[in-house]
């Protein structure tokens, strides 16, 4: 699996690192690990109509969910005005139409029972609050 091969066309990569991660994909070994156990954990026989990835940050799981679940919508979410701006440019340039990103905390997202699957990763240690955070989460999953 070439995680995060699409961060080939993120703006903020110098020329020699678009080409590697082209190449071999995203140079992080933690990301690759955590990828690996993080897909190997989501049921494929379910359908998911709606997943949310909570701290997108670069956009390489939300990508990779939006290839694995093309019936599906992906919303990415991030604080970062940046990071959302560079996912939306690699959705335009890989014509990418089923995942949106959208600057917002988890805790902005009105969203009530809509999420058949939530991501996070790596973000819960950089949320002060982090119960309150997991509360929104819980009341924006789906039921079932």
């Amino acid at each position: 699996m070439l995680l995060g091969r699409e961060q080939r066309h993120n703006p903020t990569y110098s020329l020699p690192e678009k080409i590697y991660i082209a190449l071999f994909g995203m140079p992080i070994i933690g990301l690759r690990i955590r990828g690996r156990n993080i897909f190997h954990l989501i049921p494929k026989n379910m359908e998911y109509r709606h997943i949310l990835d909570a701290g997108s940050g670069p956009g390489v799981f939300s990508f990779e969910l939006a290839r694995r679940f093309p019936d599906s919508r992906i919303l990415g979410v991030d604080m970062l005005s940046d990071s959302i701006a560079s996912c939306q440019h690699i959705a335009e340039k890989t014509n990418i139409s089923n995942v949106e990103f959208r600057q917002a905390s988890i805790e902005q997202l009105p969203d009530k029972n809509t999420f058949d699957l939530i991501v996070c990763v790596d973000i819960m240690e950089h949320i002060e609050d982090d119960r309150s955070a997991l509360n929104c989460l819980y009341e924006i999953t789906a039921p079932g």
